[in-house]
């Protein structure tokens, strides 16, 4: 500012000839500190965006009577203050890529009735959707330090524990433990598609954590992790029955949009398979 109040000045007591080349250079330092107020508004303004998501998501962490999560088979458990101590962290990056190019050609070659008539309705469905993009955005996990978690009919259940020795011990929870058919864990489509991408995102944000896997894991699961990079002896099975650990990381969300994939985490199996597709 002092700059320009100098400016000024020259602008209003020198010479004609010399007051147009200070008209020009007043011009250019208010064209650049203009551009530099709407640059710093708008980083004042994603800042404060991201703090009102904080606040929100601190907020729903400890509503009363019980937290309000992004996934029904979770139950946070614990009082208000143990509950503040709880995080939610997002891994991975949005996804936003072509469908078609991506899809190529596809057609139904089953000649069951319901099966072609269901083919037909999705391919209706896909046309009408406009939006020629497959889209996902990150993953969510709960970041609790220090944590009592159980299986209970098909709920985890998470009550904040602040232990009076610290623990260094970290367990991570895929949700396939807990919230999905047994034919589905033991399908390699799904292994691969929904439940593996899980498992992977947790090692992503505590690669030492200690993984607890279904109870009846099937010897792929174990194969195709390790093939990632995951150390086998991380994965332990899992009944369901009390444990407590210095630190508990349980899967939320796994950034599906419109019913798909969960692509965020997906795109991170893929990059982690790539050196072995070569």
């Amino acid at each position: 500012m002092t700059r320009l109040t100098s400016a000024l000045a020259r602008v209003l007591g020198g010479a004609p000839a010399k007051r147009d080349g200070h008209v020009e250079d007043l011009r250019e330092r208010l064209h650049a500190l203009h551009t530099r107020v709407e640059q710093l508004q708008q980083r004042t303004e994603r800042l404060l965006e991201r703090e009102r998501e904080r606040v929100y998501e601190r907020a729903s962490l400890v509503a009363m009577p019980r937290a309000r999560l992004l996934a029904a088979s979770i139950a946070l458990e614990g009082t208000p203050s143990e509950r503040v101590q709880v995080g939610r962290v997002r891994v991975g990056e949005p996804v936003a890529r072509p469908f078609s190019r991506w899809v190529g050609l596809t057609r139904c070659v089953s000649t069951v009735p319901d099966v072609r008539e269901l083919w037909t309705r999705l391919l209706a469905f896909e046309a009408e959707c406009g939006d020629d993009a497959l889209r996902g955005v990150p993953c969510t996990i709960l970041d609790v330090p220090g944590a009592v978690a159980s299986v209970v009919d098909g709920t985890l259940r998470i009550t904040p524990r602040l232990a009076s020795r610290p623990r260094t011990d970290v367990i991570a929870i895929p949700r396939c433990v807990y919230d999905a058919a047994v034919r589905k864990v033991g399908n390699f489509g799904h292994w691969m598609l929904d439940w593996a991408p899980q498992v992977v995102a947790l090692w992503k944000l505590a690669p030492d954590a200690t993984v607890l896997m279904p109870h009846a894991s099937k010897w792929f699961h174990t194969a195709t992790l390790a093939h990632m990079g995951l150390d086998p002896r991380q994965m332990v099975p899992w009944d369901g029955s009390p444990v407590e650990c210095g630190r508990l990381l349980a899967f939320e969300g796994d950034g599906r949009t419109g019913g798909g994939r969960p692509l965020s985490p997906l795109m991170e199996v893929r990059r982690l398979l790539e050196p072995a597709a070569v």
